[in-house]
């Protein structure tokens, strides 16, 4: 469905151009007729009732991203102020926690595992193949 096409999908469209940290709502960079006619929102984040997303790119260097992503659903809608606040924090320790992993090197993700820990919030790193390197309890 082009989920992960920038040409296809607006999110992804603008966290690949926005600065690092900047924090985007679905709702700013997205049409009602966008949410209605792309496949991603009939096929993936309607059904899955996660239709109002917020994100950042928390470290990007060369072809490798790490995005924080809070998908709200259809009852809660957009991230209000605070939330988008707390977020904003949020996104700003995970990127730490990236920095410190990324220096470290090969053990960076039991080192971001560690950090996730840190978080009252459910958390994962995938690395660029989709499998899960660290995972918050």
């Amino acid at each position: 469905i082009g989920g992960a096409d920038p040409a296809i999908n607006p999110v992804v469209r603008a966290g690949i151009v926005a600065p690092t940290l900047q924090v985007i709502t679905e709702a700013e960079i997205t049409s009602a007729e966008d949410r209605r006619r792309l496949p991603i929102w009939g096929e993936f984040y309607n059904p899955y009732d996660a239709p109002h997303l917020c994100f950042t790119t928390v470290w990007r260097e060369d072809f490798v991203e790490l995005v924080l992503v809070v998908c709200r659903s259809a009852r809660q809608g957009t991230i209000d102020t605070p939330g988008r606040t707390a977020f904003a924090a949020i996104a700003h320790h995970c990127r730490d926690a990236a920095m410190t992993a990324h220096a470290i090197g090969r053990d960076g993700a039991l080192v971001l595992a560690g950090a996730f820990q840190a978080l009252s919030a459910c958390a994962l790193a995938v690395d660029r193949y989709g499998r899960i390197v660290a995972l918050s309890p």
